[in-house]
Order: structure tokens, then C-alpha cells, then sequence
């Protein structure tokens, strides 16, 4: 899979650029690091096992598992 290290360390500093306020709310930076970092787990999981029955998987199909999981993820936590 190409760069998949990259991307997930890109969506990390999303997540938390994202949450910015809910971390400054609230004072809970590390529960909010460690809550990233199983997202971004998850989310490498899925990729993974998008990417499981292909050959090669591109940009787009990605994006298209990020999106996906961006919907779905507030119902998953």
C-alpha cells in the first residue's frame, strides 16, 4: 500500500487538529492523544483489510475508506 505510514500519521494531526477544542475544553490532552492513536489504528486496520483481496490500492480508494470511516466512526465510539 502506498505511503500508509504517511497517511495515517497525516490523519493523526487531522484528528487532533480537529479536536483541538474538545482538548483544550476539557484538559484531557492524553485521553485525547490515546483516543487518536486507537483511531488511527482502527483506521489502518480497515485500509488493511480493504487493501486485503487487491493487488495495488490507489489514492482514491483510500480517501474513500477515510471518508467512510470519518461518517462511521462517531457511531463505532
Amino acid at each position: 500500500m502506498p505511503d500508509l505510514e504517511t497517511i495515517l500519521n497525516r490523519y493523526y494531526e487531522y484528528y487532533l487538529l480537529t479536536n483541538f477544542l474538545d482538548i483544550y475544553a476539557d484538559y484531557s490532552f492524553s485521553k485525547h492523544l490515546l483516543f487518536g492513536i486507537a483511531k488511527t489504528h482502527l483506521l489502518g486496520l480497515f485500509i488493511a483489510l480493504y487493501a486485503e483481496d487487491r493487488e495495488n490500492i490507489n489514492f482514491l480508494e483510500i480517501a474513500t475508506v477515510m471518508a467512510v470511516y470519518e461518517r462511521k466512526a462517531r457511531k463505532i465510539f
